[in-house]
């Protein structure tokens, strides 16, 4: 049946049923008649449907599961967010397939770890270090320090013993040499035991006093005292006299 058909002319508008550009270009009025192939450029309007040739995007480790084909609008977020705290450094749990709370906290200042922690490396620490707890060292090589002077109970507000241990074949027993506050004297003794509070010397340590004018009736040692600084030696430097305490 014959109809009208429109004759296309330069500025004219095309009123087309379809387009056809060799053999892999198609317009039509059908979206199922229409392919292109090729790349594009520039925006386009409308909208897409179909997503035969398009490849899915799938999720992988540390994105919760999700789904997305072209024509649907996906929310990606990571795994476990949800259970996560502020300031706490997270980890990967290979069991249950998302992130996880560590025991480990930064809040930009300090960093706090809340459980053991183990290091297999040297470790540098440029800054102070302070133990509030007990300091145990562990080494095979001798202990070098640099100070001239080491305290011994520091922090104490009482007067109390002290001293020094070589261990001999026992942990924690060994030769003890030590100061004890009860007789104010240094002193020795064998198989003590580290972990005790007192120490009582088997054989005290001999002091020697040096002054002048020394007689029968000087002040007593000054460590000991009159009872115990028995064994105390005084050299007279005025006339060379050797006087011992007993």
């Amino acid at each position: 049946m014959a109809e009208w058909k429109k004759v296309i002319v330069s500025g004219s508008d095309a009123h087309l049923k379809s387009l056809l550009v060799n053999s892999n270009q198609q317009i039509s009025g059908s979206v199922s008649d229409t392919f292109l192939s090729g790349s594009f450029s520039g925006s386009f309007q409308g909208f897409f449907s179909g997503y035969a040739d398009l490849p899915d995007l799938t999720h992988g480790e540390g994105v919760s599961p999700f789904t997305y084909d072209g024509g649907t609008t996906a929310t990606v977020s990571v795994s476990g967010a949800a259970d996560l705290s502020d300031n706490t450094v997270v980890k990967w749990d290979d069991n249950d397939g998302k992130f996880q709370n560590t025991n480990i906290t930064d809040n930009g200042t300090l960093v706090t770890v809340s459980v053991d922690a183990q290091f297999d490396e040297n470790v540098t620490i440029t800054g102070d270090l302070t133990v509030n707890g007990t300091a145990s060292f562990q080494n095979t090589q001798n202990l070098l320090v640099a100070d001239r002077f080491v305290l011994f109970a520091s922090g104490s507000t009482t007067t109390g013993d002290g001293g020094i241990i070589v261990q001999q074949g026992t942990q924690n027993i060994g030769e003890a040499y030590a100061y004890d506050s009860a007789t104010t004297r240094w002193g020795f003794t064998s198989s003590f035991n580290a972990t005790n509070a007192s120490f009582t010397p088997s054989v005290y340590v001999g002091a020697v006093q040096v002054g002048t004018g020394q007689t029968a009736g000087s002040t007593a040692p000054i460590y000991g005292g009159t009872a115990n600084g028995y064994g105390t030696i005084h050299i007279d430097t005025d006339d060379g006299e050797i006087w011992i305490y007993a």
